[in-house]
């Protein structure tokens, strides 16, 4: 684990707390990021849609921009299955067969230098390294993981 120094100010927000509660922050992918996503695989951020298939990922209807700013991990390093499920989408055949590449048990020290070593998230990989890929946002958001709350537990006294 890590320990985080954060300091609260709540007066006249009726919030109380006491040491040993856990606080959640709930994240959300920067406006920037959603809207680069959107442009380069054409998105259209005020869309409105539904789950109509399986279990919903998350409450909708909903917007695309609400979607990819609060419930899909944009920034996160993806898994190395990822990538082969990204190579379906790329227009360019040497991204495809790189990306089979990164994803492929053979490949799995290149991963570690091209993806993890650089920190190279799922947004990173779709807009940047392999810009050809063009995925469809219901394969996108299946494709990505969920946003999770991080919890964090209060050491200090609320006095």
């Amino acid at each position: 684990g890590s320990t985080k120094h954060i300091e609260l100010h709540l007066p006249e927000t009726g919030l109380t707390y006491n040491t040993a509660d856990n606080l959640g922050v709930l994240p959300e992918n920067d406006s920037d990021v959603v809207q680069a996503l959107a442009a380069s695989q054409g998105y259209d951020l005020d869309r409105f849609f539904v789950f109509e298939q399986g279990k919903a990922l998350f409450p909708t209807p909903t917007t695309v921009r609400e979607a990819l700013t609060y419930y899909v991990d944009l920034k996160g390093i993806p898994r190395r299955s990822t990538l082969s499920q990204l190579a379906a989408f790329a227009r360019n055949p040497k991204d495809v067969e790189r990306l089979m590449r990164l994803a492929s048990k053979e490949g799995r020290q290149e991963f570690r230098e091209v993806v993890e070593a650089h920190g190279r998230s799922l947004f990173e990989l779709v807009t940047e390294v392999f810009p050809s890929v063009q995925i469809p946002l219901d394969h996108f958001i299946n494709l990505a993981p969920r946003l999770q709350p991080r919890y964090y537990t209060i050491s200090s006294s609320s006095k």
